[in-house]
């Protein structure tokens, strides 16, 4: 595939899809990176679902300079080890100004995470998802999809809305999975959660006291919390999270998000 298209110097639009995961074959035996990538110069659009090692040995060899959207889907996977993919986005120059909103979407059987500029109503985006069923892995997995990623890092705002039905089971593994998942967002300010959502969430910050209610979200002066009967509830239960970041000089502010 790679091969195939150093010959593309028009293609402006890609999409490369598997139905579903392929055996994976042993790391030793798949190939090197090429010391140099290959431009794509055209290309402005890239949309992959699959495996990480297929995107890996894909990104490994090219270079898209336009680039201004890139949607990939992952199927499920335990350890994810995608530089490849941290180093196109680190390189995209059209995604630098990424890094002030994003909204994450719990579609039930899958987790995507979209980054948009602020006030723009343009193409340029980025979409992490995770092709999966059960909540908590989903969310283990982007974690790491998402870990060291700069722009996520650097992210101020962001929205999480679930569209559907959650599962109704609540486990301690999801409250680490979740804290794994906010560990992420160390620049965020602003964090808006559905009613759902907010319940979830809290519960896993509600396991944080002390210092440590600092160590996550460090950057957090405001949580938006979805304009539902469950506000009140959800503002008490949070009330000890946000009187211990109080007392450590990492203040905090818990409103009603009127969501249009």
């Amino acid at each position: 595939m790679a091969t195939a298209l150093t010959v593309m110097a028009r293609l402006e639009s890609l999409n490369l899809g598997f139905h579903s995961p392929r055996s994976r074959s042993d790391p030793a035996s798949r190939p090197l990176p090429s010391p140099t990538r290959f431009v794509l110069p055209a290309l402005t659009e890239l949309t992959f679902k699959g495996s990480y090692e297929y995107l890996e040995d894909l990104l490994a060899r090219i270079d898209a300079p336009l680039l201004y959207h890139l949607h990939v889907i992952f199927f499920m996977d335990r350890d994810f080890d995608v530089p490849q993919l941290h180093w196109f986005i680190g390189h995209a120059r059209q995604f630098k100004a990424l890094n002030h909103h994003g909204q994450l979407f719990l579609f039930g059987p899958s987790i995507q995470l979209g980054l948009y500029p602020t006030g723009a109503v343009d193409h340029r985006r980025l979409m992490l998802e995770i092709d999966c069923e059960e909540l908590d892995l989903q969310l283990s997995s982007l974690a790491q999809v998402c870990s060291s990623v700069p722009l996520i890092s650097a992210l101020e705002e962001l929205e999480v809305f679930e569209i559907g039905l959650l599962s109704s089971f609540y486990a301690m593994e999801e409250t680490r999975r979740w804290l794994e998942l906010l560990d992420t967002f160390t620049a965020l300010k602003n964090l808006y959660l559905t009613d759902e959502i907010a319940q979830r969430v809290c519960k896993a910050l509600q396991e944080l006291s002390g210092e440590m209610a600092t160590e996550v979200l460090p950057a957090l002066r405001n949580l938006f919390i979805d304009d539902s009967q469950s506000f009140k509830h959800i503002q008490r239960a949070i009330r000890p999270f946000v009187t211990a970041r109080q007392l450590s000089g990492y203040p905090m502010v818990v409103s009603r998000w009127k969501i249009l």
